[in-house]
Order: C-alpha cells, then sequence, then structure tokens
C-alpha cells in the first residue's frame, strides 16, 4: 500500500509539475507575442512620426516655392511655352523588306512544260501514251500542291502585314497619347502662370 501512495504521490507531483511548466510556457508565448506586438506598434507609431515630418517639411518647401513663383517677374512666357509643345509626328508606316515583294503564284504551263511530249516512234510503243498521261496528271498534281503552298504562303504573309500594322498602331496609339500628356501638362503650367 505505501508504495502504491508513493507512486500516487509521484505521479500527482509530476502531473503538477507538468501543468506549471505549460502554464509557464503559455505565460512565456502570451509574454512574447504581446512583447511583439508593442514593438510592432512603437515601430509604426516611429515611422507615422517620420512620415509626417517629412510631409512638412515638404509642404513648407512646397509653399516656398510658390511664393517665389507668385513674387516673380510678369513676363511674357508664351514663346518658352510654345517651344516646350511637341508638335512632332509619329514616323511613317514602313513595309518590311520582305513583304514588300508580291509572291507570284506557279504557272501551269511550266510544270506541263516539264513533260515532254513522245516522238511518233515513242507512241508507238505500248504503254507509252498511259505513260505519258501518268507524267501529265504528276504535273497536275505537283500544279495543285504548288498553288496551295502559294496559298499558304499568301495567308501567311496577310497574317504578317496584320500584326505588323497592329504593332505600328499601337506604337502610335501609345505615342500621341504621351505627346497629349505632356502638351496638356505644359498648358496647365502655362495656365498656372497666367
Amino acid at each position: 500500500m505505501r508504495i502504491r501512495n508513493a507512486d500516487m504521490a509521484r505521479s500527482f507531483v509530476s502531473g503538477l509539475f507538468t501543468a506549471v511548466a505549460r502554464e509557464a510556457i503559455r505565460a512565456a508565448r502570451t509574454a512574447a507575442r504581446e512583447a511583439e506586438r508593442q514593438s510592432k506598434t512603437q515601430y509604426l507609431a516611429g515611422r507615422a512620426q517620420e512620415a509626417e515630418a517629412k510631409t512638412q517639411q515638404s509642404c513648407a518647401q512646397v509653399t516656398d516655392l510658390q511664393n517665389i513663383l507668385a513674387s516673380s517677374f510678369k513676363i511674357d512666357y508664351t514663346s518658352f511655352f510654345e517651344s516646350l509643345i511637341d508638335s512632332n509626328e509619329f514616323r511613317e508606316f514602313v513595309l518590311p523588306h520582305e513583304l514588300k515583294s508580291e509572291i507570284e503564284p506557279p504557272v501551269l504551263n511550266s510544270y506541263l512544260a516539264q513533260v515532254k511530249e513522245p516522238s511518233f516512234l515513242a507512241k508507238l510503243i505500248p504503254g507509252s501514251r498511259r505513260a505519258h498521261q501518268e507524267e501529265l496528271e504528276g504535273a497536275d498534281k505537283r500544279y495543285t500542291e504548288a498553288i496551295a503552298e502559294h496559298q499558304a504562303r499568301l495567308r501567311d504573309r496577310a497574317e504578317r502585314l496584320r500584326e505588323i500594322q497592329e504593332q505600328y498602331e499601337c506604337e502610335k496609339r501609345a505615342f500621341q497619347d504621351k505627346r497629349s500628356q505632356r502638351n496638356q501638362a505644359v498648358q496647365d503650367l502655362r495656365d498656372n502662370l497666367s
């Protein structure tokens, strides 16, 4: 019985130490989180104060500059502002060299000319007419394939041309937008100084 009571006492003490240790760990984690939260709050408050100081400094500089501009002599800046206006035009569309030349279509006669008409004596040989007809059909087939390839090249050329024109129009719009923004900024500055 004594051994049992001693085991129970040890178990109780061990459980008590474990519970106390868990509670101490939990309290340490809570304290660490709170310290981290306070550290972040202090950091953010410090950054906010720095930002406020810099904002006030910038506002003071802007006010000083506005006072200088307001007290400046009344000068006619018309020619100066006109020189700032961007009147450049966007480059003209130039067709790439590889797309300038037209793709010549195949000519049937050039394929048929490759097949030689059998001579009078060759026509007398059995099967020569059929062989000649097969050569003509082969030439016609090569011509049909060449036409299909030519049409595919024309489609590729048209697609490439369309892509190049779209890219040109996009670049032109971007150029015009940028020029308009610049000219508007010059106009706004001119209006503010007038």
